[in-house]
Order: structure tokens, then C-alpha cells, then sequence
């Protein structure tokens, strides 16, 4: 979620999970993402998932 800056959503089930999907989003090509909770990000939502949680490191290195 975006509400007050890239954030946790309300009660995830699995932290481990979360974690991982939110890294996962990090080491993806995406320039724009919307939110079902607060303001879309127009540009470089790569860039800002990889600066909150990483980035997955398997995934990059199978895309290197």
C-alpha cells in the first residue's frame, strides 16, 4: 500500500511471504504501479520497492 509512503498492508498472514513478494516487486522492470490503497506511483516503482525492501537476488541473477 501507498497511503503514507510505501508501506505494510494491515494483517498480512506471513511475514516471510510478504517480505519476499515486496523483494520480489524490487527486482522487477516497472516503472508505474497502482495501489488498492493510496496514490499509484508514476515512475521509477522499481527503484522505490528495491530502496524500501531490496530486491530478490535469485531473480536478478537468473535475469543477469
Amino acid at each position: 500500500m501507498n497511503v503514507f509512503g510505501l508501506g505494510d498492508p494491515v494483517g498480512f498472514e506471513n511475514l516471510n511471504d510478504a517480505r519476499a513478494s515486496q523483494r520480489k516487486l524490487g527486482s522487477l522492470s516497472l516503472d508505474a504501479v497502482g495501489f488498492g490503497h493510496g496514490a499509484p506511483i508514476a515512475r521509477d516503482a522499481s527503484t522505490r520497492f528495491r530502496e524500501k525492501w531490496g530486491a530478490d537476488e535469485a531473480r536478478e541473477r537468473s535475469a543477469a
